[in-house]
This record gives structure tokens, C-alpha cells and sequence, in this order.
């Protein structure tokens, strides 16, 4: 929609698929009677770079990559594109399959509506697999579907597009640190609270991720995580790398406004304005950087941070609920 959402926070990813716009490129096969255009539409970031392809009727007409990719040990990929109709009717097939005879094939799309949307599939693989092959099939007969942007990563969803031309490219993963006086100008170390307004998309594999963290090189740490199991809300307090306090919500949402507050024996939070659930003999561990969606070992949030507040007060129970009521 081109609205703002925050700040994105996303582990490292590469596209795997060279030519990612460029689908009149000859490192995309056509097979049979289809055709492709270049830069026939605006894309959904604005350039004039979508490329049509038309008479791709069934199966065997079909616009097709196979992708250098050695799978070590197995694992999840997805493949994505941006699509739209022409306004002819148009559908969409994707297809994924590996050399070890392992494949996927799902319609996601019929009489797609005339904007960008983005179509995505996921495929396990075993280990004996040695080649990934994306394939779009599109359109029926002379109607055309427009696409953009195709992606293959290593991971069981999608992030966001990564371009590329010649080579596969990767993004590094998302992290926002702040140290030295950057940190101890506004931190409080004996008292404080943290309101956080965020959405987690994903928390596949990723090693408790979160949406804010304190720290002092592992041994001393406090702030947000989330399980990788799920998307329950959680705080911990680790002193000397001994825990010292834990705060469970089990409310496992995308969308998520929750607070915390700290000061010696006196730990608590709420999130959407629920009752307050503290831990009263827990001490402040000695902290001297904040890690932004992540920790201090990563653990990418995958979503959003809409909001971040601090407060260089412990705020009563009841401030709390009020400023995580939804």
C-alpha cells in the first residue's frame, strides 16, 4: 500500500535466482510459444521494470530458471514473484523442483486482481539434492500477466526483495546497536520502562528472536524475546549469565503493544492492557549497549517495530496497562 510500517528487521538472506527483473534475459528459459516484454509496467517499487509474458498456455509454454544451487544437508526454500493481471484473465502457476526428484507445483492464483501481488511457495529438500529450478508459468493463450521481482532463498517464508542482475546478491541482516555514550546518555540504570508497538511476521528458525535488548557481552542482559516455537511475549533478566527473572505472557500474536518495567526487586509487564505480571526479587543486571530487533547474537525480530518509548521512570502497573491497551 506504500503506507509506513516501522522499521524492518530481517535475518540475512540471499536471492538465489540471477536477473530477478530481467525476465527477457536468456538465463530464463521460454519454452514453446512464450513470449515475454520488456518493461511493459511500472513495478511495485515505482520503475518502469515489469516485464509481460503472454501466450503461455499450459504446461508446456512456460517461462522457466534453474537455479546454481547447492543444497548441504537439506532444508526449506522459497520462491516468490510479483504478479498482476493484465486484465485478460490471467493466472498464475508456480513450480519448484530439485534434481533429486522432489517438486511442488501450486496454482496460487486464479483471475488475479488488476494490482501487484506477491506469490509465494516453499519446498523441503533432501540433502542429496543438488539443483533448485523455479518456474512461472502464466496467462492463457494472448492474455498476458505482468511480473516482477522473483526471488529463491534459502528459508520456509519470505523476506523482503533483494535485486539482482549477474550474480546473486545478499542482504545482510538487519541490527541496530547502540553503545557508549550513544546508550548511557539517556539509560537509567537503577529504574525504567520500555513500551514496544511491533508486528513479528516470521520466527522460523531464528534463535529467540526480539523486538529490543540490553546488554553487556552476554554474562549481564535483559529485554524482550519471543519463543521460536511461537509468538508468546516473554522477558528475561540474566545476572552473571545465572537468569533472574522471567515474565511469560501467552498471548502469541503477530501484532503485538507490550511494556516493561524495571528497578531493583521490582520487575513487571503487561501487554494489550492485560493485568500486570511482575517478579519481585530479581536484581538490575549491569548493562552497557541496546540491541534494536535483535539480540546481541541476532535473532532478527522478522517484522516491524512501529514504536519504541523509554521512560526514565518505573511506571506504575496501572501505566502500564493503559499504554498497551489496543
Amino acid at each position: 500500500t506504500g503506507a509506513c510500517e516501522g522499521y524492518l528487521v530481517e535475518e540475512q538472506r540471499t536471492n538465489l535466482l540471477t536477473y530477478s527483473e530481467q525476465f527477457d534475459n536468456a538465463a530464463w528459459g521460454k519454452s514453446g510459444t512464450c513470449v515475454v516484454s520488456a518493461n511493459a509496467i511500472s513495478a511495485p517499487d515505482g520503475t518502469v521494470s515489469a516485464d509481460m509474458i503472454s501466450n503461455c498456455a499450459g504446461y508446456s509454454n512456460r517461462l522457466s530458471k534453474a537455479a546454481a544451487v547447492t543444497i548441504s544437508g537439506g532444508g526449506t526454500y522459497t520462491f516468490s514473484v510479483y504478479v498482476r493481471s493484465s486484465g485478460n484473465g490471467s493466472e498464475a502457476v508456480l513450480q519448484l523442483a530439485t534434481s533429486g526428484g522432489t517438486y511442488k507445483t501450486v496454482s496460487v492464483a486464479k483471475s488475479l486482481a488488476q494490482e501487484w501481488t506477491r506469490l509465494d511457495l516453499q519446498i523441503a529438500t533432501n540433502s542429496d539434492n543438488t539443483g533448485l529450478f523455479a518456474i512461472i508459468y502464466g496467462g492463457s493463450g494472448t492474455s498476458g500477466l505482468y511480473i516482477w521481482g522473483a526471488q529463491l532463498e534459502a528459508g520456509a517464508f519470505p523476506t523482503s526483495y533483494i535485486p539482482t542482475t549477474a550474480s546473486q546478491v545478499t542482504r545482510a541482516a538487519d541490527l541496530a546497536v547502540m553503545t557508549g555514550t550513544n546508550f548511557s546518555n539517556w539509560f537509567r540504570a537503577d529504574e525504567g520502562t520500555f513500551v514496544v508497538d511491533y508486528r513479528c511476521d516470521h520466527i522460523g528458525g531464528q534463535w529467540v528472536p526480539s523486538a529490543w535488548y540490553l546488554d553487556s557481552g552476554g554474562a549481564n542482559r535483559f529485554g524482550h524475546s519471543i519463543p521460536n516455537t511461537n509468538k508468546n511475549v516473554n522477558y528475561d533478566s540474566l545476572t552473571a549469565g545465572v537468569p533472574t527473572a522471567y515474565l511469560a505472557y501467552g498471548n502469541a500474536a503477530d501484532n503485538v503493544k507490550s511494556a516493561f518495567a524495571y528497578r531493583q526487586n521490582d520487575m513487571a509487564a503487561s501487554t494489550f492492557g492485560a493485568a500486570v505480571i511482575s517478579d519481585t526479587s530479581t536484581t538490575v543486571p549491569s548493562v552497557n549497549s541496546m540491541t534494536i530487533g535483535g539480540r546481541m547474537s541476532g535473532a532478527q525480530l522478522n517484522g516491524h517495530i512501529r514504536s519504541l518509548r523509554y521512560y526514565p521512570k518505573r511506571l506504575t502497573n496501572t501505566e502500564l496497562q493503559t499504554l498497551t491497551q489496543e
